[in-house]
């Protein structure tokens, strides 16, 4: 279906996602990771939507399809495992990626622990995160193991 003439006048720089484009859902509110964001985005290898809100993240999780969500782990006034338990909550098949400055084997346990996917270390490198991008999207597009018949 083509795009109506009004979102081509009054956006023209929002192209419609195609469909074999990734969904990401980044939350940050670091103005550097924002532009990072935005020049992945430009490339249109991935379709990422940036917020600095919480609140707005799990409102955008609730209404809309996102395979992979890139959390930052420095969210004023949010503990990120709680940011992590409620998003996991809401959409349990997504991959949670936890942006850190600190990244040890430590804190990958506890993300992985906690339903997390992965940690990106920071800052962020055009290459690795899309790399990480990359193995998050093939492993939720992955079929989830089927149950065990019970014998």
């Amino acid at each position: 279906m083509a795009e109506s003439l009004w979102r081509r006048v009054f956006f023209p720089s929002h192209r419609p996602p195609r469909p074999d484009i990734p969904r990401v859902l980044a939350i940050t509110v670091s103005l550097g990771d924002q532009i990072f964001y935005r020049s992945l985005r430009a490339r249109g290898e991935w379709d990422l939507v940036i917020t600095q809100s919480v609140p707005e993240a799990l409102r955008l999780l609730t209404s809309e399809a996102f395979p992979i969500v890139l959390c930052d782990r420095d969210l004023p006034g949010w503990d990120w495992r709680e940011v992590m338990a409620r998003i996991v909550e809401t959409s349990p098949r997504i991959c949670f990626l936890l942006t850190s400055r600190v990244s040890d084997e430590y804190l990958w346990r506890e993300v992985a622990m906690h339903g997390g996917y992965d940690v990106v270390a920071k800052p962020l490198e055009e290459g690795a995160v899309e790399h990480t991008l990359r193995r998050a999207w093939y492993y939720w597009k992955a079929e989830p193991p089927s149950a065990m018949p019970a014998v």
